[in-house]
């Protein structure tokens, strides 16, 4: 029989020689190592775990930026909106007082709007002439209210205008008519 070589013969020779296992054998045949398999098993598992995490961490830092910037574009958003209805409780002033003058009312009404202005909030700036005529009529309506609830005649337009209808006639001295 010949000479056995022994297993730590081969491996001190392979060291030696510098020899690589994938120069002695097979991708398939290393693949298929029970040994090998549970490293590249291992290897992969723990590729994919460091890739979850660092996906899930991303994720949770672009959520609570994203949570940051929704924040920021609501308190924006509410600026913008007060600044523009600033903006047209500004451009009312003059439409009040022009609106004032085209509707003829008296210097009561005109007074009682002018001390209610201050509660005209507008809700669309686009919308500012609309909504001062609807203003300006709920406030003579509150205006025509009060007066009779203190007891004071609101006249109609009607009545300013005037008529030729008749009107009483009292009887009194009627010396100044010649017989």
């Amino acid at each position: 029989m010949g000479e056995v070589i022994t297993i730590a013969e081969i491996k001190t020779l392979i060291k030696e020689e510098k020899v690589k296992p994938s120069d002695l054998f097979s991708m398939e045949a290393l693949t298929e190592d029970p040994s090998v398999k549970g490293f590249v098993d291992a290897s992969c598992k723990e590729a994919v775990g460091g890739e979850y995490k660092h996906r899930k961490r991303i994720d949770t830092k672009f959520d609570a930026e994203k949570e940051d910037w929704e924040k920021e574009k609501e308190e924006k958003e509410k600026e913008i909106k007060k600044l523009k209805s600033d903006g047209a409780k500004r451009d009312a002033v003059d439409l009040f007082a022009k609106k004032t003058k085209e509707r003829k009312l008296d210097e009561k009404q005109t007074k009682f709007i002018e001390s209610k202005q201050a509660d005209f909030v507008p809700e669309d700036p686009e919308k500012l002439d609309k909504e001062v005529d609807q203003f300006m009529d709920s406030k003579i309506e509150e205006f025509k209210k009060t007066a009779e609830i203190f007891g004071h005649k609101v006249e109609t337009e009607e009545e300013k205008k005037g008529g030729g209808g008749p009107g009483k006639e009292e009887e009194g001295d009627a010396s100044f008519i010649p017989d």
